[in-house]
């Protein structure tokens, strides 16, 4: 009985070490990541509706198939005015999800210091 206490005390402070580790992993490298893909999935969102690539690849073709002189005219002056804002439509989504992802790193990074001075602090 006595030669298995050093084995369960390896034992547990070896998961206690691989637990930690997984959280720390978890916390500043998947969360970020994870972040991150639901933002691009927003912008893919985001473009499947607007469509801003593909109206700046047909930018010159006639609008609605319209081979008229009107339709050869209007087609442009329609999808650049849809590009230029496209384009801006994406730039504030940007901003917005790196304003987004500073506060939630501030979040990610500041919740473990406000638990240590929760627990350790405060309380005493």
């Amino acid at each position: 009985m006595l030669n298995a206490i050093p084995f369960y005390i390896t034992k547990i402070s070896v998961k206690s070490v691989q637990w930690l580790t997984g959280l720390v992993y978890f916390w500043l490298v998947r969360l970020p990541l994870g972040y991150w893909k639901k933002a691009i999935t927003a912008n893919v969102f985001f473009e499947g509706g607007w469509a801003t690539y593909v109206t700046a690849r047909n930018l010159f073709e006639p609008l609605y198939q319209d081979y008229t002189v009107m339709g050869r005219v209007l087609g442009p002056i329609f999808r650049i005015g849809r590009v230029l804002i496209g384009i801006v439509i994406h730039l504030i989504l940007l901003i917005l999800e790196i304003i987004g992802f500073l506060l939630f790193l501030g979040f990610v990074w500041l919740a473990p210091v406000w638990f240590v001075v929760n627990l350790f602090i405060w309380n005493q």
